[in-house]
């Protein structure tokens, strides 16, 4: 089991359940949009609010959820899935390989926008993101920044694909 949390991302020393979380101050919606998310993940669900709010927790029971039912799934903290990519570029794999295994499978992705905003990842992670959405592929995202604030950080097509209501791909 510990194994195949490590292999998911999941942290191991913490875990998640919807039961476990207290819905509170609006949380409501969030709680139930991830369980139906984790329950048959489709399209992207993007949970939005300020720190403490739970999101992390919500997003670590989506992750959780899937993984109970035996389906691959992947869960990384932004900032820690871009030092991952940026080291093994550095060791000569190829980004877009490395975004190529992930395609298919949920993905889980925390705290975006946290991340600095280097040049390598302004490439790099709207590259992500954008082959995930035009691929339809099934991404869960938190962030504690709106769309303005992500449009000014990651830029425009980033804040485009995570709040993009208009096509029923992305619910926010």
């Amino acid at each position: 089991a510990v194994r195949r949390r490590w292999a998911t991302g999941l942290p191991l020393s913490r875990t998640a359940s919807f039961q476990g979380f207290l819905a509170r101050g609006g949380t409501g919606q969030g709680l139930d949009r991830a369980k139906a998310w984790a329950e048959n993940p489709t399209g992207w669900l993007v949970l939005v609010g300020p720190p403490g709010s739970g999101k992390t927790h919500l997003a670590i029971a989506s992750a959780e959820t899937i993984l109970a039912r035996g389906q691959a799934v992947r869960f990384a903290q932004v900032a820690d899935l871009l030092d991952s990519w940026r080291r093994s570029y550095d060791e000569g794999m190829d980004p877009l390989e490395l975004m190529q295994a992930w395609d298919r499978i949920p993905v889980v992705l925390d705290d975006v926008g946290a991340e600095r905003p280097t040049a390598w990842v302004l490439e790099k992670l709207p590259q992500f993101l954008d082959r995930r959405y035009r691929n339809e592929s099934p991404t869960l995202l938190t962030t504690n920044l709106g769309e303005a604030q992500i449009e000014a950080t990651l830029g425009q097509r980033v804040a485009d694909r995570m709040f993009d209501t208009h096509t029923g791909l992305v619910a926010v």
